[in-house]
């Protein structure tokens, strides 16, 4: 097997490692939202925040918080889809809150 350049951490032989890293952090950012959810509801926006304090992400630019923003928003999508939240139109904002 070569040498694996993943798009985050150093170049790597172990693809099954790389695999198992990459799903564990994924499963950790979709469970760090979910019960961010399950404290308060909140837009994109406040869930951002939240999420970021919760995991200890730093986000310094503009940049990062398009991306991390992006991030949360697939997570909240894939919840949605487990029926896990739900997303309502409140105050011309969109909230998204857990199932009750």
């Amino acid at each position: 097997m070569g040498v694996v350049l993943p798009g985050h951490g150093h170049p790597s032989v172990d693809l099954p490692g790389l695999v198992g890293a990459n799903l564990a952090a994924y499963e950790r950012t979709t469970a760090a939202v979910l019960a961010t959810v399950q404290e308060q509801a909140g837009s994109v926006d406040d869930l951002l925040a939240r999420v970021s304090v919760r995991l200890g992400v730093h986000t310094g630019s503009p940049a990062a918080v398009v991306l991390n923003r992006a991030v949360v928003s697939a997570h909240l999508t894939e919840l949605q889809a487990q029926k896990q939240v739900h997303c309502a139109a409140e105050h011309h904002r969109l909230v998204f809150r857990i199932y009750s």
